[in-house]
């Protein structure tokens, strides 16, 4: 089954079930404030708990394995990548009239940074408010995604939302307005060569058809096995690229950021997790410090007389190593980790750059030995053939906003932090430059990219 047609049935389910439907009946009290039914489901089915996993999991069902089987010949949009930037794109358009885009995605769960575990794990850094977005300072929403059916705030009342309400709100907006194949990794884009033979594969349904004549402007997306696709416009949202490894992340004693949050779904997740290093200076690390502290949200099952961390040694260059500078420094959402660090703590803040290496029974850090590392020490991007040419802006002869980066060669578009778009006079006049995370802000990009589906022919 189809994800729109998945969430539509869901939704019927959640309404006839007595058990499930508690969320919904509360809000039809309120019908006069939600912008239309489905907007009133959709919120009220997240609401409850129950509810939200039978539709957590029906996307799940409609996603599983759609892989590369059923990849059409051609794709008027595909959208490289299933997170924020590609619901947004999607949402708005097909709001400007235009069909659903083609997405592809690597991994096995739509929804991106955010989805790496079904329960929230950890918190957003920006705080949970209604409205049209905004910018920081103002008292506005810094969550908000332009045309997607639920924002965070329609069932989160928290003071900061959790990764899984972020991935929630996603992955419903990809369900709406997308046409999604999951485990389907783009290895390369290149300009369509008219003369070249595309090299077609066997297993394309009968049904598929090449698409209309060839343009200049057409790009060949390959994917993982060598088969391509050839697309009218390709929108790379990416995000912020892959973990860097600094050591070899097996998923068990050295894990990613992603790997560590996705343990948090599971059974006593701290198990074992004694003599920890955190490896990165990061939102990303501090949120890994915080989910070994118990500042984060459980999201699995736990217990503190059973689990817990006696050491944990933070590899983080330029960071505060006590609680008064630290609180002096940071940002107010990261204002409990204070507590956390010195002599009285149980988190030690190195100023050295951390390399991690297994040893059996443990790991190694910088001559150190730990039961477990967590990798958190930034991103990098790959690039997939096409390279950067000139940026789309909201005027002409490119005047106005920058929105996304496009290559001069043919309909290659990089949208949301892949793109790199930098800080505007306006921004960096109001201070918003001064923090380097800014630059790829929910707040900043989302409205651009928005912006970019809307524009475009």
């Amino acid at each position: 089954m189809e994800a729109e047609p998945a969430v539509l049935t869901a939704l019927s389910e959640i309404c006839e079930s007595p058990e499930l439907s508690a969320g919904i009946r509360a809000c039809k009290k309120r019908r006069g404030q939600f912008s239309s039914r489905q907007h009133m489901e959709l919120a009220g089915a997240a609401m409850d708990p129950d509810a939200r996993r039978c539709l957590e999991s029906s996307l799940d069902t409609a996603w599983d394995n759609s892989g590369t089987e059923y990849l059409p010949l051609y794709a008027a949009e595909v959208v490289i990548g299933a997170g924020l930037h590609a619901a947004v794109y999607c949402a708005a358009r097909v709001a400007a009239g235009h069909p659903k885009p083609l997405v592809l995605e690597a991994g096995k769960r739509p929804g991106g940074a955010f989805a790496v575990s079904t329960a929230p794990a950890f918190w957003l850094n920006s705080r949970n408010r209604p409205g049209l977005g905004g910018e920081p300072g103002n008292g506005e929403s810094l969550n908000y995604l332009p045309g997607a059916p639920l924002q965070v705030a329609d069932f989160c009342s928290g003071e900061f939302p959790g990764n899984a309400d972020m991935a929630l709100a996603v992955r419903l907006a990809l369900a709406l307005h997308a046409d999604v194949r999951t485990g389907v990794k783009v290895t390369k884009v290149a300009r369509w060569m008219r003369l070249a033979a595309p090299g077609y594969v066997s297993f394309y349904t009968a049904s598929a058809t090449p698409g209309p004549s060839l343009r200049d402007s057409d790009v060949a997306v390959t994917v993982s096995g060598g088969q391509q696709i050839r697309a009218g416009r390709v929108i790379d949202t990416r995000g912020l690229g892959d973990a860097k490894a600094a050591g070899k992340p097996d998923g068990r004693r050295i894990l990613t950021f992603a790997q560590f949050m996705a343990k948090m779904d599971g059974e006593f997740p701290l198990k074992g997790m004694e003599r920890v290093a955190v490896i990165g200076k990061g939102d990303s690390a501090k949120c890994a410090v915080e989910a070994l502290t118990g500042l984060s949200p459980q999201a699995g099952m736990g217990a503190a007389t059973l689990d817990w961390p006696q050491r944990i040694d933070w590899f983080a260059p330029g960071l505060p190593g006590d609680c008064e500078a630290w609180r002096t420094q940071q940002r107010g959402r990261y204002q409990g980790i204070g507590a956390q660090l010195g002599t009285r703590g149980r988190v030690q803040v190195t100023s050295q750059q951390g390399v991690a290496a297994k040893i059996p029974g443990g790991v190694m850090v910088n001559g150190r030995p730990y039961t477990h590392a967590v990798i958190a020490a930034g991103y990098e991007r790959k690039d997939l053939g096409l390279g950067r040419s000139s940026y789309v802006t909201t005027g002409e002869a490119g005047e106005g906003t920058k929105l996304a980066v496009r290559n001069a060669l043919c309909e290659y578009i990089m949208a949301g932090p892949v793109a790199q778009l930098p800080f505007t006079e306006r921004e960096t006049a109001a201070g918003l430059a001064l923090a380097p995370e800014n630059q790829v802000a929910i707040w900043r990009l989302a409205p651009r990219t928005a912006a970019l589906a809307q524009m475009l022919s």
